[in-house]
């Protein structure tokens, strides 16, 4: 059985950014990109993970991230992650996604970006 404290959790304190918590991995992702559904649906030209509270990504997060991006970029809105952990910043570069998305160090850096 899982420990409890592992599950995410996504919440929304701003329209445009949600906080992930906990680990996303093949059983939350799914979780994940039903959060995001929404904002991508509404056309937010800004859109923010925050990632703060985030213990571990694996690939299937990591794709749920790569797929928001993606869409966000076709109607010409932007993504950003917010605040990654050295664990998680260690998945993102050994995949060269460091590379991909922006990284903010925390919100009002991402806010306050052009």
């Amino acid at each position: 059985m899982a420990n409890l404290d592992t599950f995410p959790v996504v919440t929304h304190p701003e329209h445009n950014i949600i906080s992930l918590q906990g680990e996303i991995d093949l059983h939350e992702s799914p979780n994940v990109r039903e959060s995001l559904r929404p904002l991508i649906e509404k056309k937010l030209p800004r859109v923010y993970v925050d990632m703060t509270e985030v213990t571990y990504i694996d690939s299937s997060g990591l794709a749920v991230l790569i797929d928001a991006m993606q869409r966000i970029a076709n109607y010409g809105g932007k993504f950003g992650l917010i605040a990654i952990r050295p664990a998680v910043r260690t998945v993102l570069e050994i995949a060269r996604l460091d590379q991909v998305f922006r990284v903010y160090p925390d919100r009002p850096s991402a806010v306050s970006a052009t």
